[in-house]
């Protein structure tokens, strides 16, 4: 019964099961390690769990996820939907839902097996998901409790039933429509970059899809489109299509900031390669390029014999001549769907060397795996987490130790709170915590400033402009009352004022 369970039901063996197992946990271990005490919670962390609450506890449900960096450009709404389910199950706790992000980033080590076990060999998978679970970049964004990062598990899940399609199974066009609507709904770069993708594929590969009747593909491009932006046109319907006139000004240069062609060659390029490195050998820049290169082109040789191949050419190459084209200066997160291929990459360069030399290929991954070095060198105490870069060294637990020393202080007497923030005057992280932790904890909400006699300003350090808040300090905090008392956690000095 036991060998009918692992070869009917499973699929898999004894083995490969405690494989899985085991990078699971590895995996989970490196992602989740000290995330109490170094959990980033910030404004944006407020603003998007503030719309959760609101959806979950009020039922104003939203047809548009967190803002893009381009002004009137929204992600999707799937973020906003998916934590509702870790906001039910915890009222609203922020580390929760941290742990449910994890746990599907996690799921990705069997999902990157499977791809790379279809498309080449089992030890093509094997070496995947070791490399993912282990893989520096994949944990600095599996810790940042944000939208992109969703963008790791979905694209791998979208080339996954892509690829199968592509190796017969008709069904599984339907999978990839699905896939590649949730994948555009976490980014929404990545509506551009996997529609580019997959016309690429339709024109490498017409004739498989030529074989499809007609009809089929047509419900599939239909079931991509409305499960990509579907919300985004039935909003922009009620919003005088704030959404497309918002892309269309950007397109046309009418709006927001472009880098001159060559500039923008050089940011993509330099955020790319930084992207591989991070990925595969942190903080060796020139091992990395030598080790992509290498790897590239090997995997184009082998494309000539196996067309497969060249679904991770078009998947490394197209968003990184996009970006160009789009002469957008390069932010980390543009290449977080990447990640995946670039793993694949390396495992499949890996793989062909091990059935040339088992000790060299034994030698490469050794030197790959030591990038557990940068790993502990970094997230224990937190450094060189590149979605901190604005707010160095704020942590979950010296906010919530401020919240508690507030309420503490407060002595049951209404209060209201001031921030200084990075961004510059964005509460709404500590308004969400306040309300998750302080009111679960204490009972009460802080009040307006105008209603109370007792303020708490809490002020985040800002070394970057020094001056500019000690001037706000003197001239604009100094004149709303007396100051009673001080205290300090981590980077975040509260001052108590009685309101005068």
């Amino acid at each position: 019964m036991d060998k009918f369970l692992q070869k009917k039901f499973l699929g898999i063996n004894t083995r490969l099961l405690l494989y899985f197992i085991f990078v699971f946990i590895i995996a989970f271990f490196l992602r989740f390690y000290m995330m109490p005490q170094n959990l980033f919670f910030g404004p944006e962390q407020g603003r998007d769990f503030l719309v959760v609450k609101d959806i979950v506890l009020d039922h104003k449900f939203t047809l548009i996820g967190p803002k893009t960096d381009i002004g009137g450009v929204f992600h999707g709404p799937l973020f906003y939907y998916l934590l509702a389910i870790p906001f039910l199950l915890s009222s609203g706790n922020p580390l929760i839902s941290s742990i449910f992000l994890i746990l599907i980033q996690c799921s990705t080590v069997i999902l990157i097996y499977l791809f790379g076990k279809m498309l080449v060999n089992e030890r093509v998978g094997i070496i995947s998901s070791l490399l993912f679970a282990v893989s520096f970049n994949s944990i600095l964004f599996a810790r940042w409790l944000s939208n992109p990062p969703l963008s790791i598990p979905f694209v791998v899940l979208t080339m996954l039933f892509l690829l199968n399609f592509l190796k017969g199974s008709k069904k599984s066009l339907i999978g990839f429509s699905i896939c590649l609507g949730l994948l555009s709904q976490a980014e929404f770069l990545n509506t551009l970059f996997y529609s580019v993708i997959t016309l690429g594929t339709i024109i490498i590969f017409f004739d498989r899809f030529n074989k499809i009747p007609k009809m089929f593909l047509f419900v599939n491009f239909l079931i991509s489109i409305i499960t990509s932006v579907g919300t985004f046109v039935i909003f922009d319907l009620r919003h005088q299509f704030l959404i497309l006139k918002s892309i269309l000004a950007v397109l046309t240069n009418q709006s927001g900031y472009h880098l001159s062609f060559n500039a923008s060659i050089n940011s993509n390029i330099s955020g790319y390669f930084n992207a591989f490195t991070t990925t595969i050998i942190p903080f060796h820049q020139i091992l990395g390029v030598i080790i992509f290169l290498v790897s590239l082109i090997h995997t184009t040789v082998q494309a000539k014999k196996i067309k497969e191949y060249y679904l991770i050419i078009l998947w490394l190459i197209v968003p990184l001549i996009l970006l160009i084209l789009l002469r957008h200066d390069a932010l980390e997160q543009f290449f977080v769907s990447i990640i995946p291929a670039f793993i694949i990459l390396v495992a499949f360069a890996v793989d062909y060397i091990w059935s040339k030399s088992k000790v060299a290929a034994s030698v490469l991954l050794i030197i790959i795996l030591m990038q557990f070095i940068a790993w502990v060198q970094n997230i224990p105490v937190n450094k060189n987490i590149f979605f901190q870069s604005t707010q160095l060294e704020l942590s979950y637990k010296d906010e919530l130790s401020t919240i508690d020393q507030i309420y503490k202080d407060s002595n049951h007497v209404p209060f209201a709170i001031q921030a200084y923030t990075i961004p510059y005057w964005s509460q709404e992280g500590w308004r969400y915590l306040f309300w998750s932790y302080g009111t679960k904890k204490y009972g009460i909400m802080p009040s307006e400033q105008k209603n109370v006699k007792k303020l708490f300003v809490i002020v985040q350090d800002d070394p970057r402009n020094v001056s500019y808040q000690e001037d706000w300090l003197k001239k604009t905090v100094s004149t709303w009352g007396i100051a009673q008392s001080t205290f300090r956690y981590g980077i975040l000095t509260t001052r108590e004022l009685k309101l005068r």
